[in-house]
């Protein structure tokens, strides 16, 4: 499958917003980016703020849209995503993949340096481990040589620790029906137009759009299905 992006363009006035200035270009930008890409530009958003507001409706579009395509999202610059603090904060939480168009061009070169960074950071981080297991090995060593005792690693409170266990996988589970509601709640807005279709239809409209199920994989009847039902039960719920 080809790269995917979603396009977010700003400018900061509503006169330039209307005359298309600064647009235009922001536009080209991108599309030259994906073209160099080999990739697919899925849909594109604009809006009109200054770089430190806050109040972005669009650019939330487009990070609930990324997000549900898988695609990464693209603006012509990384300051056209804006400086404040909220603004970038909002965007490394949601997980959505994004980059300026200058950045999807790094070369070979830049890209095997990024890897091996990444790479060697994580090597740290195994090796810091290892070595603190050793620490703590040693001294528990220490300890029963000079007293006798039998102190093992691990958790010593065998029926308390199954009894959290028990507990983490109900938390599980209700953290994986959280998340199943809120994809069902962004996917909403994609599906209300599809109203009266047959599930396979429906199915049909949001793989054509590019949107992906929750699992990354295409719609069928029965998926959609379960995120109508999802959907209908929420609307039900009592509050």
């Amino acid at each position: 499958m080809p790269p995917r992006f979603v396009a977010y363009f700003r400018v900061s006035t509503a006169a330039q917003g209307q005359s298309g200035l600064g647009l235009e270009a922001q536009r080209s930008a991108c599309e030259a980016a994906v073209a160099a890409t080999g990739g697919i530009l899925l849909d594109s958003f604009e809006e009109i703020g200054s770089r430190g507001d806050a109040n972005r409706p669009a650019l939330g579009r487009a990070m609930a849209f990324a997000k549900l395509t898988r695609a990464t999202l693209i603006a012509a610059r990384l300051d056209r995503f804006g400086e404040g603090h909220a603004i970038l904060a909002a965007l490394e939480k949601s997980g959505v993949e994004f980059a300026g168009a200058d950045g999807l061009h790094d070369s070979d070169l830049v890209r095997a340096i990024k890897a091996a960074v990444s790479k060697e950071e994580r090597q740290k981080i195994k090796a810091r481990t290892v070595a603190a297991l050793a620490a703590k090995r040693e001294a528990l060593a220490a300890l029963n040589a000079a007293d006798g005792g039998g102190r093992r690693l691990g958790n010593p409170n065998g029926a308390a620790a199954l009894r959290r266990a028990s507990k983490g996988n109900l938390a599980s589970n209700s953290a994986q029906i959280a998340k199943a509601e809120a994809f069902a709640l962004t996917v909403r807005p994609y599906l209300l137009p599809l109203e009266g279709l047959s599930m396979a239809k429906q199915a049909a409209a949001l793989n054509e759009r590019g949107i992906l199920t929750r699992a990354g994989g295409r719609w069928y009847a029965a998926s959609v299905k379960s995120v109508r039902d999802r959907l209908a039960s929420l609307d039900t719920a009592p509050r």
